[in-house]
């Protein structure tokens, strides 16, 4: 295996190659293990060597140890090799009526393997990447299935190639060719190149500077383009992960349960609120410009005098005695910040389209009164007055406290709830956090990637002279992902270029 492995990595296929077929002779009863029949099948294939690799795949199947690391390279060889010998025979000036029998034989064989390949992807879920949908695409559409004179069986086998991608593959960056196959396969009267017309609020045209991207369009077939489809299966899924898996193995207090418990019971409450804010997150942005006066500030506050303070403020990071057990920052968070956020938001456009009501997240050591700085006393008690914070309990992390909240009171996409008790369509989050720490890795990867784009308020700032310039980013609309419309049947596929 590390001479194989090395092999790879030199790219020295000849010597791969050899290595096997000298093991494969001599040590009779010679067993793969998964890992390392994905490596000789890729070598197989590099060499064109398709009926070794083909048993050795099924090798892989009849032990359900399918992978996509094992099925990709097959199917890469597979479909190179369609290629190949679509293209031999087209350059054959005047071929014989044996020679296209022999060449329909070979291709309905690799065709009849390109099809089981995709039935293997569909019975081991395999997460089909755009790599594979190209390589489906080019053997496909070099057989002679397409062109004009397309019949209904290719465009069936392409709808079932796209529904196979669809839940994996999002926009294509490879764009150009990815159009030319698909013209070429489906023919320019089933296939067209459109630039996706951007809805606004209020219409264009008026010139008005007061217009929102409230969606977009198919200028072609007017279908309306979606978000990341947010289904009340995985919506149960994710809320009962919180109490099953996510609580269990982040908070290590043996209250954490019933404190969460308690949260969650509050939550589903506070439908009102439809932005959170990640208090710490935003009040924390661009520490470093900040954090002297918010230290002199809390000094101040705590009755030092100014000789104190400056003794204080000579010290050098060496000389400070610092509390393991405490690993978080000795200031607090801007509340300053964090209320400019909130001002802001309520004289943004989209804040004020959609009715946005916002619900500040903070872990309560930020709000205890030994750690509130002169000024965040008067910030909180207006926050507290208004409704807009929720103090996250010692023992449960605050950004579990808004994730929840937004995974709660995020309406499912497969059903339209009505009455006073509905949840809201859409809730967001406004935080900096691009959600890749431990914490968030125990979700599907995937899933809460589309979480991001559909909720995610991407915040930051500038700050001159201490005052701050705040910029958001807010989430588009629609999603860039295969989309099918039953009513048009039509497709529409990103393209990124």
């Amino acid at each position: 295996a590390l001479v194989l492995h090395a092999c790879d990595a030199s790219s020295d296929i000849d010597c791969g190659n050899r290595l096997i077929s000298s093991v494969m002779a001599n040590v009779p009863g010679f067993v793969w293990d998964s890992k390392l029949a994905s490596l000789v099948i890729r070598f197989q294939c590099r060499a064109g060597q398709l009926d070794a690799a083909a048993q050795t795949f099924a090798w892989l199947v009849a032990q359900g140890e399918v992978r996509h690391r094992s099925w990709a390279p097959y199917l890469r060889g597979v479909a190179t090799s369609i290629c190949e010998l679509a293209d031999q025979h087209r350059s054959q000036s005047s071929p014989t009526t044996d020679t296209n029998l022999a060449f329909a034989a070979t291709l309905s064989g690799r065709l009849a393997t390109l099809q089981h390949l995709h039935l293997i992807a569909q019975q081991f879920s395999l997460a089909v990447d755009e790599e594979d949908f190209i390589a489906f695409l080019e053997a496909y559409a070099n057989t002679g299935c397409g062109g004009e004179a397309s019949t209904s069986a290719p465009l069936t086998i392409l709808h079932q190639l796209l529904l196979l991608a669809q839940p994996h593959v999002e926009a294509i960056t490879n764009g150009a060719r990815v159009s030319q196959l698909l013209i070429k396969w489906a023919g320019t009267a089933m296939v067209r190149e459109v630039t996706a017309r951007h809805l606004f609020d209020p219409p264009r045209p008026g010139g008005s500077s007061d217009e929102i991207l409230t969606g977009a369009e198919c200028p072609h077939c007017r279908t309306r383009l979606l978000g990341h489809p947010y289904p009340s299966s995985l919506r149960t899924a994710l809320l009962s992960s919180f109490h099953s898996t996510v609580i269990p193995n982040v908070c290590k207090s043996p209250k954490a349960p019933q404190v969460f418990e308690a949260f969650a019971k509050y939550i589903h409450t506070r439908g009102d609120a439809n932005v959170y804010i990640d208090g710490a997150n935003v009040g924390y942005y661009g520490l470093s410009s900040w954090y002297g006066v918010a230290k002199r500030r809390k000094m101040e506050g705590s009755g030092m005098s100014e000789d104190e303070i400056r003794r204080m403020e000579r010290l050098k990071p060496e000389e400070f005695i610092w509390d393991a057990k405490k690993r978080y920052v000795d200031v607090p968070p801007s509340f300053e910040l964090i209320d400019q956020v909130l001002t802001e938001l309520a004289t943004n456009l989209l804040y004020r389209h959609y009715g946005f009501k916002p619900l500040v997240f903070l872990h309560r050591r930020h709000t205890e009164a030994h750690n509130l700085i002169p000024g965040n006393k008067e910030i909180l008690d207006k926050w507290l007055k208004q409704g807009q914070v929720y103090c996250s309990p010692d023992g449960i992390n605050d950004d579990l406290c808004w994730l929840y909240a937004c995974f709660y009171h995020t309406a499912p996409t497969d059903s339209q709830l009505h009455g006073p008790s509905a949840v809201p369509r859409q809730v967001f989050i406004v935080t900096g956090d691009l959600m890749r720490d431990h914490l968030f890795a125990l979700f599907d990867r995937k899933v809460l990637a589309h979480f991001r784009d559909r909720a995610r308020i991407g915040f930051s700032c500038q700050f001159k002279d201490g005052t701050p310039t705040i910029h958001f980013k807010f989430p588009r609309p629609y999603a860039d992902c295969f989309q099918f419309d039953v009513k048009s049947l039509a497709w529409h596929i990103p393209l990124k270029d």
